[in-house]
């Protein structure tokens, strides 16, 4: 038998309770024995109003006492009225309470997304005739009330609540609150759910939200994980594979025709990783502006070649004229030189015969003679 007992005002109370004898008295006992409590005293001739739930014959006096007032709030004492006429040393202090007793809960350890979760709340029931009603605030999923036996041979009312963890139920705060058929205030005990779960709803957020051609921009990675993401990674994309930027929660950058293009992160925590969509970051006209640019580029890189070409093609002719100047002038030379060489001839010399002159003619000291 408990030493001590607590129930509701009005209410009854359950008590549990068995008893022994010496031997030599049991034969007794079997003579159809009837049983009361005594309130206060075991020789009180106060009479409680009460009902024996046990077989006494089995030395079992579990009781029920009714009506339990403050008035009522004393020790009992378990008396055998016939037969053996017996009152027992063992005594139990029964008191009220205006209030519903508060709920235990037991909270459940760390859960990873998908498993099943199982939530106890218990509660004492000292009356079985009106236990307590136990309800779950929010009701995450189906439950099972039971009325369990406890060592000392007291009642509760427990429910367990199961349901699929999700992350929507991380930080969820879960209330059992119990409630009776009398008018009395409820009362409640909250717990906060841990559930775990990989990183989701990546995305990224651009500061300024509008930008121009030289300005600094901060691109931040956020996301949705439990525990915390533990790693981010930056990648950037303009046209070839994708880069490796940045490996921070948060990436600066000056915009430029260089740095414009597809950024986007991953993050990752100990249960697995996730990647945001991308944002591109591109300037109005960007597109033909870096046209022109490479345009310009080709433009004058033709300009200077076709000015080399000109230049050595005009170079090139120069020579040319040069040399078939030169070639001229002493082609014209060897012309000349040819038409009009001239010899001294020595006094007395013959010319020969066939050059239309005569064989026996004489001529001055310095003749000139055209050969």
């Amino acid at each position: 038998m408990p030493p001590d007992l607590e129930t509701f005002e009005g209410s009854c109370v359950l008590i549990p309770c068995s008893f022994s004898i010496p031997a030599k008295y049991e034969s007794s006992l079997m003579k159809d024995p009837t049983a009361e409590w005594k309130k206060g005293s075991r020789f009180s001739t106060h009479a409680t109003h009460s009902k024996i739930l046990g077989q006494l014959t089995q030395k079992n006096c579990t009781s029920l006492l009714y009506n339990i007032t403050k008035d009522q709030e004393d020790v009992y004492f378990f008396r055998v009225k016939t037969g053996l006429q017996h009152s027992f040393d063992e005594k139990v202090n029964i008191t009220t309470r205006d209030v519903l007793p508060k709920p235990r809960v037991a909270p459940p350890s760390r859960q990873q997304e998908g498993s099943t979760i199982r939530v106890a709340c218990s509660v004492a029931s000292p009356c079985p005739q009106s236990p307590p009603t136990l309800t779950w605030r929010p009701a995450l999923g189906d439950s099972v009330v039971t009325m369990q036996k406890k060592e000392d041979g007291t009642q509760e009312v427990s429910s367990v609540l199961s349901f699929i963890s999700s992350s929507v139920h991380n930080g969820v705060d879960l209330s059992c609150v119990v409630s009776s058929s009398e008018t009395r205030a409820a009362v409640q005990e909250t717990i906060r759910l841990a559930v775990d779960y990989c990183p989701k709803n990546v995305s990224v957020s651009v500061t300024p939200a509008e930008w121009l051609l030289g300005s600094d921009v901060t691109l931040s990675c956020f996301s949705d994980a439990h525990p915390a993401v533990e790693s981010y990674w930056w990648f950037w994309e303009n046209g070839n594979h994708p880069e490796l930027v940045g490996q921070a929660a948060d990436l600066s950058l000056n915009l430029t025709l260089r740095t414009m293009g597809r950024y986007w992160c991953r993050v990752q925590n100990r249960l697995g990783e996730a990647s945001s969509t991308v944002v591109e970051l591109r300037i109005p006209g960007s597109d033909f502006l870096r046209w022109m640019l490479a345009g310009g580029l080709s433009l004058l890189l033709a300009s200077s070649l076709g000015g080399c070409m000109i230049y050595w093609c005009r170079r090139a002719n120069r020579h040319r004229r040069t040399m078939t100047t030169r070639a001229f002038n002493e082609n014209l030379l060897e012309i000349r030189t040819q038409d009009a060489v001239y010899a001294n001839v020595p006094k007395n010399h013959k010319l020969k015969k066939g050059c239309n002159q005569k064989s026996e003619s004489s001529y001055d000291e310095n003749v000139y003679a055209n050969y």
